[in-house]
Formats: C-alpha cells, structure tokens, sequence
C-alpha cells in the first residue's frame, strides 16, 4: 500500500442505554503518484462528557504543504496553511496495530486471502478506547486480509464503562478506490494560505509596534 492510491473510510460509535453518544466518521484520500493526500474528520455528539467537540475538519497536503479549514455553523473560517504535514493521527490506521496486539487472534484462511478473528483481550490497556471509557470486555474483532497482505476493512466492537453505565463501542474502517483514488487540490487553499500570511503578517506589526513603544 505504500505506492497504491487509496482511500480510507472509518466509523466510530459510542452506543448507550438512550441511544447513540457519539459518532466520529473519517475519510482520506491517498494519491501517492502524486504525493497529495486530503481528508475530512466529522463528530456528532448527542450526550458524552466531553461536551462539546471541536467543529468539523477538512485538510489537505503534499509533500510541502498542508492547508486546513474548520466548517463552523454560522460561517467558514480558515486555520492554517504550513509547510509541515499535521496529519500523522487523523486518521484510524495507526489504531489497528494497537487493536491487533492487545487482542488474541486466530486465523481462518479464504481463497482471496484471510480473516483475523478475535474474541477475547491480550492486552486491554493497548486496546484504543475514547476518554472516559474503562474496563473493555467482550471484544469482537474482524480484519480481511488480501493475499499480499494488505489490511482491507476491519470491525471492532466491545462493551466498556462509562460513569455508571455500560456502553457498546464499535469502530469500522475499510479501503476503498484502491489504486484509483484521486486527490484534487482544493479551491480553499489559497485563501487559507493568504488568511495564515495575513495573520502572521499582523502578529508581526504586534510585535514591531510593541517593541518601539517599549
């Protein structure tokens, strides 16, 4: 997968006794003919400790630049353009060698590769759970494997405590557009790249200003 394109789709739900708490879904495309990649990261909240979640995300990069925006209710405002990548955790795959080592795993072959089946925890403190959860159990892991042993999709599901209550929690991911994924550059870019100058431009006067009337 290092040189295919692709693109990488997960869920993540938190169910209680009312209903769903929370929902995170996240998308990333790969282009690595062309070095660029982008995404979007969404999160519902309708009861969780956390309260409130930050407004949702797109990003995207090269292999010089990285440009993000938030989308916020009343407006858009634009947050950053850099020359460094910010994206190393925004998407689930760095989990799944997590999720892979705190569970025991049995393997059943197919003819097209694969399936890692788990069912009980090695290590649950490597488990990767949201914050507040505690005490996973009755864990449920699925992983297809390809037969040149590339992760296609996976499913993980377990139970965990949350304050006083018992939750179901259940992460999905999969690849999809494997080998045909494409990356366009945004329109957005190029204001979020003239609104970060503007604004270090600004900082700058500050500081210039500051400095002489001291």
């Amino acid at each position: 997968m290092s040189e295919a394109n692709y693109t990488f789709v997960s869920q993540q739900r938190v169910v209680g006794s009312n209903g769903t708490m929370w929902v995170t879904n996240r998308t990333r495309r790969i282009a690595n003919d062309e070095g660029a990649y982008a995404g979007r990261i969404d999160h519902r909240v309708e009861e969780f400790p956390l309260g409130r979640f930050a407004a949702p995300i797109e990003y995207w990069g090269n292999e010089s630049v990285y440009a993000s925006r938030r989308i916020l209710s009343d407006r858009t405002r634009f947050r950053g353009w850099s020359r460094t990548d910010q994206t190393d955790n925004l998407t689930s795959l760095p989990l799944i060698e997590r999720t892979l080592a705190a569970t025991d795993l049995s393997v059943v072959d197919r003819p097209d590769g694969a399936r890692l089946v788990g069912r009980s925890l090695r290590e649950p403190a490597r488990l990767p759970s949201p914050p507040y959860l505690t005490d996973p159990r009755n864990v449920s892991l699925t992983v297809r494997v390809t037969g040149e042993g590339v992760i296609t999709r996976w499913r993980l599901a377990y139970d965990a405590t949350l304050t006083n209550q018992t939750v179901r929690v259940t992460r999905e991911a999969r690849l999809t557009d494997i080998g045909s994924t494409t990356v366009r550059r945004p329109d957005w870019v190029d204001t979020a790249r003239a609104e970060t100058l503007a604004r270090d431009d600004e900082v700058t006067r500050s500081e210039e200003t500051t400095r002489t009337e001291a």
